[in-house]
C-alpha cells in the first residue's frame, strides 16, 4: 500500500513539475525563437568562419569580415531595391484601388468578392511590413547573439561533454547534424528565393507588368512560407495584371504556374530535398501546427523545427533502441 502511495505522489509530483516547465517555456518562447533564429543564422555562416579560419585569418577577424560583408550587401539591397520598392508604393496602392473598376468588365466575375479580397490580402500584406519594420531592434538583437554565438562556437561544442558526461559525444553527433541541416537549409532558401524573385521580375518585365519590382521582391520574400508562399505569390501579380487586360492576367498566372514547376520539379529537389529529408505531409502538418501556435514566425520557422525534431528522433530515440 505504501509502494503505491509512494509510486502515486512521485508520479503526480512529475506531473506538476512536467506542466511547469511546459508553461515556462511558453513564457519564454520569445526568447527562445530569438535563439533558436540566431543558432539557424550562426549555423548558415559557420562553414565561411570556417574556411577563413582554415586560411589562417584570426577567428575574430573572419567574424568581423563576415557580418561587414552581409551589411554591404544589406546596403546594396536596400540602395537597389528598398528605396525604389518605397518609391512605387503609392503608385501601386493607387493601382490596387482602381482594381475594382477594372475587373467591373468582366461580367463573369463576382466584383464583390473580388474588391473583399483584394482589399484584405493587401491589408495584411501591409501589416506583416509594418510588423517587419517595428521589429528592427528584435533584427539587431539576433545579429548579436549570432555573432556571439560564432565567437563561443568551439567553446560550445566542448561543454557538451562536460554537460552529458557518458553521451556526450552523441551531444555532439547530434548538435553537428542539427547545425549543418539548419545552415544548409538558410543557406538553400536564400538562394532559392533569390532565382525565383529573378524569375518573377523578368517575367512581369516582359509582360510590361508595373511595379515589377515590389510585386518580385514579394515573391522572393514569400518563398520562406512553406507550402502556400509561392501560390500566395501569384495573387498580387495576376490582380494588378487585371488593370492592364484578362489575358495579360491570364499570362502572368501561366507564367507563375510553370516558375513554380521549375520550382518544384528542378530547384527543391536540387536544392532543399537533400538538405532537410523531410516527407511533404509532413511539412504541410508542421506548418499547421506552427501557424496556430505562434502565428507567422511559427509558420516560417515550422521546416526548421521539424527537421531538429527528426533529427533528435533519429539520433536519440534510434541510439537508446540500439
Amino acid at each position: 500500500m505504501n509502494n503505491l502511495r509512494n509510486i502515486l505522489r512521485e508520479a503526480v509530483i512529475f506531473t506538476v513539475i512536467m506542466l511547469l516547465g511546459l508553461w515556462f517555456i511558453y513564457l519564454i518562447r520569445n526568447i527562445l525563437l530569438l535563439f533558436f533564429v540566431s543558432f539557424i543564422i550562426m549555423s548558415s555562416l559557420s562553414p565561411v568562419v570556417e574556411w577563413l579560419d582554415h586560411h589562417k585569418v584570426p577567428r575574430g577577424v573572419a567574424i568581423i569580415l563576415v557580418f561587414i560583408l552581409i551589411f554591404l550587401i544589406l546596403a546594396g539591397l536596400i540602395t537597389l531595391v528598398v528605396i525604389p520598392l518605397v518609391n512605387q508604393l503609392p503608385a501601386l496602392i493607387s493601382q490596387i484601388t482602381m482594381l475594382p473598376e477594372t475587373v467591373t468588365q468582366l461580367d463573369f466575375i463576382n466584383q464583390d468578392l473580388i474588391q473583399e479580397e483584394v482589399t484584405s490580402y493587401f491589408s495584411n500584406a501591409i501589416n506583416v511590413l509594418l510588423d517587419l519594420f517595428n521589429n528592427i531592434i528584435l533584427l539587431f538583437t539576433v545579429i548579436i547573439v549570432s555573432i556571439y554565438l560564432l565567437f563561443e562556437h568551439e567553446d560550445m561544442y566542448k561543454l557538451l561533454p562536460v554537460l552529458f558526461k557518458q553521451r556526450g559525444k552523441l551531444a555532439t553527433h547530434v548538435l553537428s547534424q542539427i547545425e549543418n541541416k539548419l545552415g544548409a537549409w538558410l543557406r538553400g532558401q536564400i538562394l532559392v528565393a533569390g532565382i525565383i524573385g529573378t524569375l518573377y521580375y523578368i517575367v512581369l518585365q516582359l509582360f510590361g507588368v508595373g511595379f515589377a519590382l515590389p510585386l518580385a521582391v514579394l515573391g522572393a520574400l514569400l518563398e520562406f512560407v512553406p507550402i502556400i508562399g509561392p501560390w500566395l505569390a501569384g495573387i498580387p501579380a495576376v490582380a494588378i495584371s487585371l488593370t492592364i487586360s484578362p489575358i495579360t492576367a491570364l499570362q502572368i498566372g501561366i507564367s507563375y504556374f510553370l516558375i513554380q514547376e521549375v520550382e518544384s520539379h528542378l530547384l527543391v529537389p536540387l536544392l532543399m530535398n537533400k538538405v532537410i529529408g523531410l516527407n511533404p505531409l509532413l511539412i504541410i502538418f508542421a506548418v499547421l501546427v506552427g501557424g496556430t501556435l505562434l502565428g507567422l514566425i511559427g509558420i516560417l520557422l515550422a521546416v526548421p523545427i521539424a527537421a531538429v525534431i527528426q533529427i533528435l528522433y533519429e539520433e536519440v530515440v534510434t541510439h537508446k533502441k540500439t
